[in-house]
């Protein structure tokens, strides 16, 4: 029979390429700039909590991925992105090029060692964007914590979920309006960064 959705199912999708080293530094920026009047501070902090939330979950014994906050940037990240030597958060607009995305991360990795040399997460600025204090649900809008989470996952190359089993992992492939579930990692997830690290 088929496992039911919960946090708890184990899975997780893995590609092999990975950032070098026996615990990678991943320096990160910020452009905070958005047409909802999203405070700047109040964007870093919940891209910090949302990167925190793959750090806290590793353990000793494995090659542990350090993700540091850089600063501000106001670098922008187009649709059809090229390496610029900043990993970045931002956002921009996606629908033309991407009719379907909420967010998108893009990642450069060096075909022999299959080491990561960039990363950077656009999220879709032609959609309606919060962020929603501790347990509430603004229905109309994405909540920036709970996709940042999962888009974070990929900076880790994880790959999306699909199957409905995993719907309450970070890593499934959908997201909704006024959803934070994605803002804490499930056991697939957790197994997928121990895997790859």
């Amino acid at each position: 029979s088929a496992l039911p959705a919960t946090d708890q199912v184990n899975d997780f999708k893995y590609s092999g390429v990975h950032w070098l080293g026996a615990n990678p530094q991943v320096t990160y920026w910020v452009n905070p700039l958005n047409p909802w009047s999203l405070a700047d501070a109040d964007t870093v902090s919940v891209v910090q909590t949302a990167f925190n939330e793959w750090v806290n979950h590793q353990t000793d014994g494995d090659s542990n991925v350090n993700f540091v906050y850089g600063g501000l940037t106001v670098a922008e990240v187009s649709a059809n992105p090229v390496r610029d030597g900043l990993n970045t958060a931002s956002f921009e607009s996606l629908n033309s090029t991407y009719p379907n995305a909420i967010a998108i991360t893009f990642y450069w990795y060096n075909r022999i060692t299959k080491g990561i040399v960039e990363a950077d997460t656009v999220f879709n600025s032609d959609l309606s964007w919060s962020i929603n204090p501790y347990g509430a649900v603004f229905s109309g809008s994405y909540d920036l914590q709970n996709i940042a989470t999962h888009e974070f996952g990929h900076w880790l190359v994880l790959g999306d979920l699909y199957n409905n089993r995993d719907s309450e992992l970070t890593m499934y492939g959908y997201g909704s309006t006024g959803e934070t579930k994605k803002d804490t990692l499930g056991k697939g997830d957790i197994s997928g960064i121990h895997k790859a690290y």
